[in-house]
């Protein structure tokens, strides 16, 4: 596949730029340095994530497999969805600073699995992978404690009520002080 992008914004995928305010106040605020990205598509949030400044490192989760979700059955959607892994790439080795991206090409309770048996926390963890409630569930189950500093992600809207169910039992069980912006959720561990 020709990789068409001269932009980091150009990249396939959804990253709103309400999401990215809200991460660089959590960024500084927080003195994130390590971030694992759990859902990454083509590569835009890992991209940006990657670029800024405070960053050290961003392991990037996906099985760049894609899954049945309507959203992902968009004609648009769907013709990139095959070459999501290729051009993740692509736009990786375009746009992001070198040697900060690990990719661990496997589903997001492998990674999880590996990452407890080795004891390492991550400062901010992102959800973005599934958007079905049993999957959204076990990711917030897997990475809370796994996480050092801020768990966050993605599509708390109502085209996906999953997430929107699994983040509000998870803010109630774990207890934290769940935070919502726009489409994005956050909790800071205390």
């Amino acid at each position: 596949m020709n990789f068409p992008y001269k932009y980091p914004e150009e990249i396939p995928g959804w990253f709103p730029h309400g999401n990215q305010k809200v991460l660089q106040e959590l960024i500084a605020q927080r003195d994130v340095r390590h971030v694992v990205e759990v859902g990454v598509y083509c590569g835009r949030a890992t991209v940006w994530f990657a670029s800024q400044p405070r960053i050290r490192a961003v392991l990037a989760v996906d099985t760049f497999r894609g899954n049945d979700e309507p959203y992902l059955q968009a004609e648009a959607v769907k013709n990139i969805t095959p070459y999501m892994k290729e051009i993740f790439y692509q736009a990786v080795g375009m746009f992001a600073p070198s040697g900060k991206i690990a990719v661990a090409e496997m589903t997001s309770q492998q990674a999880a699995d590996q990452i407890r048996q080795s004891g390492v926390l991550h400062d901010l963890v992102y959800i973005d992978a599934s958007h079905k409630y049993e999957d959204v569930a076990a990711d917030l189950a897997a990475w809370w404690p796994l996480t050092g500093k801020v768990l966050c992600g993605d599509d708390y809207e109502g085209i996906a009520p999953g997430v929107v169910k699994a983040v509000n039992e998870f803010a109630k069980t774990v207890p934290v002080n769940l935070r919502i912006g726009g489409r994005f959720w956050w909790a800071v561990k205390p």
